[in-house]
């Protein structure tokens, strides 16, 4: 892994905006048809800031969680010998429950984000984990400004 050049920038934003659109019509689309069942399906930031949400949501979650996903990601491809179909779902789905412990219906809505972002830094693993990492992070952090700029 990592042996090929550097990804032209262009490609990375045009793969990265892409893949965010793709995460957040799936994820809206699941939230909106779960809200209608489950009461109290909201994630939540009562009583906090708007920048206190912006750092929290946009910076900070994304970057600490593409670390350990990198890392659980680089060590799930070792192990199962590159493939990576069942190490996007194997991710998305540690990680939906990690988001979904104390509210699953959350954890739900997370599995298909974070497929997406699962699959993002596979994808550009190939050009070494930086690159991974740093197309990971960018689509998580740009779902996430979409969803709390959306979310109110």
């Amino acid at each position: 892994m990592g042996s090929k050049k550097c990804p032209d920038a262009i490609y990375i934003i045009k793969f990265v905006i892409s893949s965010c659109f793709v995460s957040l019509s799936v994820c809206s689309l699941v939230a909106l048809l779960m809200s209608n069942y489950i009461v109290g399906f909201d994630p939540g930031f009562d009583g906090k800031g708007k920048f206190e949400i912006f750092v929290s949501a946009v910076i900070f979650a994304p970057f600490i969680e593409t670390i350990f996903m990198g890392i659980f990601l680089s060590g799930l491809m070792a192990l199962l010998s590159g493939k990576r179909s069942i190490v996007v779902i194997m991710s998305a789905a540690l990680w939906a429950v990690l988001h979904g412990f104390f509210f699953l219906a959350w954890g739900v809505v997370t599995f298909f984000s974070f497929a997406v972002f699962s699959f993002v830094f596979l994808r550009f693993m190939d050009y070494g984990w930086r690159w991974g990492f740093l197309a990971a992070f960018a689509t998580h952090a740009l779902h996430n400004l979409a969803a709390v700029s959306l979310g109110g």
